[in-house]
């Protein structure tokens, strides 16, 4: 998908009768706040609505074995679908149609019902940054995302056609139930667009980040953010310390901070493992705290951001500074064949 482009949840009207892939989202979403409510409020009222939610041992189905969700709308008050979207137009005390369009009031309910949706106060700069921060305050970090690749993440972000103030979270390419689930990149990703452009959906937001992090290229750069560089420093790009990183950043701008391996005997520069980012002094970013224990959106002062990442191994930091009117900023070529913006910086 290219960027900047919203995702519709359903891209156009649909009605019983009808056979076709924006039927079966429907079908996942029935299901998704089925599931998510029946979790969260022990209500299974919708559940019971679409006996085919079950198996025979009265287990959940996977979407993969659900043939409930096969496209088909069936004709007649007795088609499953009609059946679960009549009891959930009731539940949410919303008009009961038999058609439903694009991210009408139905979607936007039953999205919201299935715990994937975030809403963003359209601000941008650090009042934007912080609102997010506020929406995703009991958000749980992705279970498993820091010991995958960046290819192997399951939870992205998109936003949503139509409703500029609205984003949505795909599982594995498709709707699933929630919670929402982020992890440093894709907190890191939707933090950067909502400060620099309020929304994500702008042609600077890029909702897959399988490229991001370890060999690929670096996020912020998607921003016209540039890595800071220093003259009076042997490993120039990489920055050992928070003290050093003071030393260099200015409180009235942003900056993308990436943890990476540490460098070898060589001086040849590690992966990038951690995204955060700086405003201020204050590290905002997702960390996995313990097994996964709420809060997982973190603020830090830089000297506890340093503890945090170098408990786990060595490495040192990129920094990489938002972009201004007089800036100035040039283009290198990584040897893994990824553009960087590069900015030369002093010290303060």
């Amino acid at each position: 998908m290219a960027r900047g482009v919203a995702k519709s949840l359903i891209s156009g009207v649909v009605k019983p009768g009808n056979r076709s892939d924006n039927v079966k989202n429907l079908q996942l979403l029935l299901r998704a706040a089925a599931l998510f409510q029946s979790q969260r409020n022990n209500d299974n009222t919708l559940v019971k609505a679409a006996p085919s939610f079950h198996t025979k041992q009265h287990g959940l189905i996977t979407i993969q074995d659900r043939a409930w969700a096969d496209g088909d709308w069936g004709l007649g008050p007795a088609s499953p679908t009609t059946i679960a979207l009549h009891t959930f137009q009731k539940m949410a005390g919303i008009p009961i149609t038999n058609q439903v369009a694009t991210n009408d009031i139905t979607v936007l309910r039953l999205a919201e019902q299935a715990g994937i949706l975030i809403d963003l106060s359209l601000r941008s700069g650090i009042s934007g940054l912080k609102d997010l921060n506020s929406v995703l305050s009991d958000v749980t970090y992705e279970p498993g995302a820091d010991t995958k690749a960046g290819s192997k993440l399951n939870c992205s972000f998109y936003g949503l056609e139509g409703r500029t103030e609205k984003v949505v979270q795909w599982q594995n390419g498709c709707i699933q139930p929630g919670p929402i689930y982020m992890n440093c990149t894709t907190y890191a990703n939707l933090a950067l667009s909502i400060y620099v452009n309020g929304n994500a959906q702008n042609s600077q937001y890029d909702p897959d980040v399988h490229e991001i992090g370890d060999e690929g290229p670096h996020l912020a750069v998607n921003y016209g953010f540039a890595i800071m560089d220093r003259k009076d420093a042997k490993n120039s790009s990489a920055f050992l310390t928070a003290n050093e990183i003071k030393k260099y950043a200015q409180p009235d701008r942003l900056y993308s901070i990436e943890w990476a391996l540490a460098l070898d005997d060589e001086g040849h520069q590690g992966y990038v493992h951690h995204e955060a980012i700086l405003y201020d002094k204050t590290v905002y970013h997702s960390w996995p705290n313990g097994k996964y224990s709420l809060p997982t959106i973190m603020s830090q002062s830089l000297e506890e951001f340093e503890t945090l990442m170098k408990t786990r191994h060595n490495g040192y930091f990129y920094v990489l500074q938002e972009p201004r009117a007089g800036d100035s900023i040039f283009t290198l070529k990584s040897e893994e064949g990824h553009k960087d913006l590069r900015i030369l910086v002093t010290a303060a």
